[in-house]
């Protein structure tokens, strides 16, 4: 590897995505509605705004309403594979 990063917990992983991605004060953050806390932790330890989606039956994003979420703030879309099922992105 040419560059590694390790963290101390999961929470800090998301945060160090988000931050890599740019995420910032203001930025919205789409998640789904049924989550992990570290996962909506790691939007407000950003200073992100978190967007809570709607999920299908899968407990995953649904994606017609991460459709209707999305603003001109939107900056990153969060994927919970809850269970290990993954998301249906685009339908």
């Amino acid at each position: 590897m040419k560059y590694c990063l390790g963290v101390s917990h999961g929470t800090a992983a998301l945060q160090c995505a988000l931050t890599a991605m740019g995420v910032g004060p203001g930025d919205e953050v789409l998640l789904p509605g049924y989550f992990w806390v570290s996962t909506v932790s790691s939007v407000v330890r950003s200073g992100a705004i978190p967007v809570l989606v709607d999920v299908d039956h899968s407990f995953n994003m649904d994606p017609e309403d991460m459709e209707r979420k999305i603003t001109s703030r939107s900056k990153v879309a969060v994927m919970v594979p809850m269970g290990g099922v993954m998301c249906t992105i685009f339908q």
